[in-house]
């Protein structure tokens, strides 16, 4: 399993008045792909076109493609642990 780090932790300082840079914390992404029919038992009712999303459960559900979807959810949230043992 890869370890968690933050995107920002190499980055150099960045300094603006009109723009500032900061990390969101306690919340999990969740990118996964496969047929909605066999992600949905786990997930629930997945968005049908690619660009919309679905709220359920404390979870946002986007479709990003064909197949592929985003979990958006609380950090420690199982359901990354359910989809990989219903994993092919």
């Amino acid at each position: 399993m890869l370890d968690r780090r933050s995107a920002l932790a190499s980055a150099k300082p960045y300094a603006s008045p009109i723009l500032q840079i900061g990390e969101a914390r306690g919340f999990s992404l969740l990118q996964v792909a496969g047929p909605a029919k066999a992600i949905s038992p786990i997930t629930g009712k997945l968005p049908s076109k690619v660009g919309t999303a679905l709220q359920a459960d404390g979870r946002i559900l986007m479709r990003t493609g064909e197949n592929q979807f985003w979990i958006i959810g609380p950090e420690n949230d199982g359901i990354a642990a359910k989809l990989h043992d219903a994993a092919i």
